[in-house]
């Protein structure tokens, strides 16, 4: 159920988000400071499978390219050809992804610094995987375990005080 409800949810994201693009929504540049502010919500640019329904509600198909874990950067590359995506586009990312191909995403002389976080869910299916992930991602959290180095970085980027650690190891010991 969840690989459903994923995609629900990622083709309620992009109609909303697609929507308000196409006709142009969003923060007024008239605005001033009110505009800079607000423009940083439509920072995220969402793109995914956009469905269509039958009236009862079943998939009767896509509208253009299918995306897939296999077709993720063409996608891009083709999406971005009249350059809709650059205003999007930030000098610094984290790439998050549970294929290896996930690393193709980001075009890496595109940016200043892109971290590549590896999701490997299930090592012992595949005895080479773990080797593969290495050698691509700069970061693997295996067997779904804690997230503590992603958002100890991500505080880190925010500002948080060091004190977040203090807070957090607790839990992380008490979950094994």
């Amino acid at each position: 159920i969840k690989p459903v409800v994923d995609q629900i949810f990622h083709d309620v994201i992009y109609r909303v988000e697609r929507g308000r693009f196409e006709r142009g929504e969003g923060p007024d540049p008239s605005d001033g400071e009110v505009y800079a502010k607000l423009r940083e919500y439509y920072s995220l640019f969402v793109l995914s499978n956009d469905f269509r329904y039958h009236p009862d509600g079943a998939v009767k198909g896509y509208r253009d390219t299918i995306l897939h874990s296999q077709n993720k950067s063409v996608f891009l590359s083709l999406f971005n050809k009249d350059g809709v995506l650059n205003p999007y586009l930030r000098d610094n990312l984290i790439v998050m992804g549970d294929i290896v191909e996930d690393c193709d995403l980001a075009n890496n002389h595109q940016h200043k610094t892109c971290l590549k976080i590896g999701l490997l869910n299930n090592p012992a299916a595949d005895s080479s995987a773990l080797p593969r992930y290495l050698e691509n991602f700069d970061m693997v959290i295996s067997s779904d375990g804690p997230y503590v180095p992603v958002n100890l970085i991500l505080n880190q980027i925010k500002g948080t005080k060091a004190s977040y650690w203090d807070d957090l190891l607790p839990q992380v010991t008490n979950s094994y």
